[in-house]
C-alpha cells in the first residue's frame, strides 16, 4: 500500500493541518496489487459498505498519532527537533 499512497503526495510547505484520502481508485489499485479484479463501482462500494471509511479513518488517525509520538521522542531525543515557524498567509507568500 505505499506504493499506491507515497506517489501520489505532493509536498508542499509548512501544514496546519494534514489529511488523507483514500479514493476509489486506490483501492482498484491495491486490489490490482494483490491480484484482484474489481470494478470502479465495486471499490466505491467497497468504501462505503460495512463502515469501510469510518474504520480506515479511525486507523489512520490511530497511525497518525503514533507517528507523531514516535517521530517527537526521536527528534527530542536527538536533540534535533525544529523551531516551529507558522506558514506564511497567502498574502506574504504573493508579498516575497
Amino acid at each position: 500500500m505505499e506504493s499506491v499512497l507515497s506517489s501520489s503526495l505532493p509536498i508542499h510547505g509548512a501544514k496546519e493541518r494534514v489529511t488523507a484520502d483514500i479514493t476509489p481508485e486506490d483501492v482498484l489499485q491495491i486490489a490490482r496489487e494483490a491480484g484482484l479484479v474489481i470494478s470502479r463501482k465495486q471499490a466505491a462500494s467497497f468504501l462505503h459498505n460495512d463502515s469501510h471509511a469510518h474504520r480506515m479513518w479511525k486507523q489512520m488517525v490511530e497511525a497518525g498519532r503514533q507517528y507523531i509520538a514516535e517521530s517527537l521522542e526521536a527528534e527530542w531525543v536527538n536533540d534535533s527537533f525544529p523551531a516551529y515557524q507558522s506558514p506564511k498567509s497567502r498574502a506574504e507568500e504573493y508579498d516575497a
